[in-house]
């Protein structure tokens, strides 16, 4: 049972240059897996999740929580309505514990997705919600080409504009 991210799909087009090439990198990954497995006779099956929460080590619901505690508000795009299906550590990890344990061969690449749909600033809300805090989401019109322009100044590719344009897909 191998770990992979949906961003295989969700990034491939993505106009960022480094989100492209992640993409390709976790395309390339998982088929180096599947043809390693393939040759040695051993049952694959590759789990893709969307966005992993729990545990403090994630890159996407950590982060905003951070910046919520320490900010008391979190910057969205104007139309950050895109649906998400966080999916919490544990649950993945029970999903692929099962399919170790599983009498059946299990074999293939299947996308995870947590139990509930969320708009993205419903999710946002939640963690609002569990701080505590009175929800604070500020509609910042122009924040894709605000995020680009920081993620140059600061060096951080994974800063980009295609990140906040996602917020509504």
């Amino acid at each position: 049972v191998c770990l992979s991210s949906t961003s295989i799909l969700s990034k491939e087009e993505s106009p960022s240059r480094y989100e492209r090439d992640l993409a390709s990198r976790l395309a390339a990954a998982e088929e180096q897996v599947l043809s390693e497995c393939g040759k040695l006779g051993v049952d694959c099956a590759i789990l893709r999740p969307t966005m992993i929460y729990g545990r403090g080590l994630d890159r996407n619901v950590s982060r905003a929580v951070k910046f919520i505690e320490k900010f008391g508000f979190y910057p969205a795009a104007v139309h950050a309505d895109g649906l998400r299906q966080p999916v919490h550590a544990d649950d993945l990890a029970a999903a692929a514990m099962a399919i170790l344990d599983s009498d059946k061969a299990v074999r293939g690449i299947y996308d995870v997705g947590g139990q509930e749909v969320l708009p993205y600033d419903e999710m946002i809300g939640r963690l609002f919600d569990l701080l505590g805090r009175s929800r604070r989401i500020v509609r910042i019109p122009m924040l894709a080409l605000l995020a680009g322009a920081l993620g140059r100044i600061t060096r951080r590719p994974e800063i980009t504009g295609a990140m906040v344009k996602r917020m509504g897909e």
